[in-house]
């Protein structure tokens, strides 16, 4: 009941209400199981015994009623009707087999989106809480593992329980003796079977967990510091603890599948067990064996029809006990996950007044679980056309100063002003109104045009604004002379660009979005000085229509600003007067 519980709390309250729906169509799918199986007798005893079923007065009534001009006229009708009922039952179930996978593949891809959403979307200080690769792994495998490995197994569970409570009830009313008797072999062979495969299940399903966690992450590490594991030598090291953990995932799901594949040879050996307890039921109770074919025959299609069902039964149950951790590693996320923030504008969307004046009023900050602060009363303002550096040690408080002016965290106390205008939540009010340069930057592996526009889908790009951007950046003349334009493309993490190229391309795209403050965050540590002296006038020319904030230590950046602010502690003293005059 635990799990069913977390189960339903992944779901929404429309999904809930769908799969009570799925549970009365089931119920109904059942029900048309018993009534295939059931035509069945009547057909047979119709062919056996022709003269018993002429001496019914029930029959020969049946018979004058459908206008038959003869018994085997009547066969034939009686044949149609059976072949009628079995396509209109089969139908059905293929709708609702349908409806079943629809439900749980679109549950799957809804859970994973909102996770991904809740992730994205929470506060930007809560990313030094959790691991990125296991957030990964979440998303693009447990949540299948819940929806594909557990959600549809237990759908399976109930419909496939149905159809076999149906024929058991059918078998009952048939020849209730020998059904009895069927029905404790076969429940006792799934007791034993379950029984044996509780422990060994319970005791890899955790396996399984643990080492896939570990896979992600050999990935993730290895592959996101490609350079550094080559240079060190270090290659082996990952793929040795990818592989030795890939090895004990592979084992935990040997297991579990060779368990999967058990039930259908054991279901066998109780089907024939059952149709034997038939025979004797019959021949020990003294009744004719001509009566018995017919009986036979109907067990027999209900056996065919509740092996399957069994077996599949057994299957999902080893799946609702593999796949538990999973359930519980899903429910947990999405318990803890805050709950999407719903920016209002679009990716790339302009804000929604120009920026002239940003100012920062007695702000102070702290890191949850820290006893000092990390920003203590800073009071900062940056004007249009302004370049203002910030220098100071690492750990002094720059970054965090530079994330509040970005919108990505909110003040402990203080007041963040835009144009005047005192603003608790500056990017849902005024749009993307910031753009950043950071230090280490990502390069999609696509074209630069789909670079620029950073996360905006290809059907709302503007052509014209990537084109301005690459201008503004001083990248345009190298993606015009390439032949292919907008589409030429980045390579891996820019590997196709020079490094002057790729510091460019990160701030053509800060700049697609039209912000009014440009934060560079140590922008050019990683550049020579002639590729340098390019970026600083790349900076100078955007700075004539915007306000930049600057965060280095390096003289060529320090030397165009026109004020200079130092950080120390959290603390921010006095500004420095540039005698450098913006154009």
């Amino acid at each position: 009941m635990k799990e069913l519980k977390q189960l339903a709390g992944l779901l929404t309250k429309a999904e809930r209400w769908s799969a009570i729906g799925l549970l009365a169509l089931a119920l109904v799918g059942a029900f048309a199981e018993a009534v295939g199986i059931g035509a069945v007798f009547p057909l047979l005893s119709l062919l056996s015994q022709p003269q018993a079923m002429l001496a019914d007065e029930r029959v020969r009534s049946v018979i004058v009623w459908t206008g038959a001009a003869s018994y085997e006229q009547f066969v034939l009708l009686a044949t149609a009707v059976l072949m009628l009922v079995f396509v209109v039952k089969n139908l059905f179930l293929a709708v609702l087999y349908y409806a079943q996978t629809r439900f749980v593949c679109l549950a799957d891809a809804r859970i994973g989106a909102d996770l991904l959403s809740a992730y994205l979307c929470a506060p930007y200080g809560e990313r030094v809480e959790h691991n990125s690769a296991d957030r990964i792994r979440v998303v693009t495998t447990e949540v299948s593992k819940v929806t594909l490995g557990f959600l549809m197994p237990l759908i399976a569970l109930v419909t496939e329980g149905l159809v076999v409570v149906s024929l058991v009830v059918l078998l009952l009313v048939v020849r209730p003796q020998a059904a009895v008797l069927a029905f404790v072999l076969m429940g006792a062979m799934s007791v034993a079977v379950q029984a044996g495969f509780r422990r060994s299940l319970g005791a890899h399903r955790h396996v399984r967990v643990e080492a896939s966690s570990a896979m992600f992450r050999s990935v993730s590490e290895g592959l996101g510091a490609l350079k550094e594991t080559k240079v060190l030598g270090r290659e082996q090291h990952f793929v040795r603890r990818f592989r030795d953990n890939s090895v004990r995932y592979a084992r935990s799901t040997i297991v579990f599948m060779t368990m999967n594949l058990l039930p259908r040879l054991l279901m066998e050996t109780a089907a024939v067990a059952t149709l034997a307890a038939c025979i004797i039921v019959t021949i020990v109770t003294r009744q004719p064996l001509d009566t018995i074919v017919p009986v036979l025959t109907v067990f027999g299609l209900a056996a065919v029809r509740i092996m399957p069902s069994a077996t599949r039964m057994l299957s999902a149950i080893n799946n609702l006990r593999y796949y538990v951790p999973a359930l519980r590693d899903v429910s947990a996320h999405v318990a803890n996950a805050p709950r999407p923030l719903r920016v209002e504008l679009g990716p790339g969307t302009a804000a929604a007044e120009p920026l002239e004046t940003f100012e920062l009023r007695d702000v102070s900050f702290s890191y949850p679980g820290e006893t000092a602060p990390t920003l203590r009363s800073v009071s900062l303002s940056i004007g249009r056309g302004e370049i203002v550096a910030l220098t100071g040690r690492s750990g002094s408080g720059k970054t965090t100063l530079s994330d509040i002016m970005l919108g990505l965290v909110a003040p402990a106390a203080g007041e963040v002003r835009v144009n005047g205008r005192s603003i608790r939540e500056p990017r849902r009010e005024l749009g993307t109104y910031a753009g950043l340069v950071p230090q280490n930057f990502f390069i999609l592996d696509d074209t630069v045009r789909r670079n620029v526009a950073f996360g905006v889908p290809q059907e709302e790009i503007d052509d014209e604004r990537v084109w301005r951007a690459l201008e503004q950046a001083r990248l345009a003349e190298r993606v015009r002379t390439d032949g292919r334009g907008l589409d030429m493309p980045a390579g891996e993490n820019g590997a196709l660009l020079s490094g002057g190229e790729r510091q460019r391309l990160a701030i053509a795209r800060a700049l697609y979005p039209q912000p009014g403050l440009l934060v560079f965050d140590e922008a050019t540590s990683a550049l020579d000085s002639a590729t340098e002296s390019e970026i600083v006038e790349t900076i100078l020319t955007v700075s004539r229509t915007r306000a930049v904030l600057v965060i280095a230590h390096r003289p060529a950046l320090l030397g165009i600003a026109t004020r200079t602010f130092h950080i120390e502690n959290g603390i921010l003293t006095g500004a420095s007067e540039s005698e450098r005059t913006v154009t």
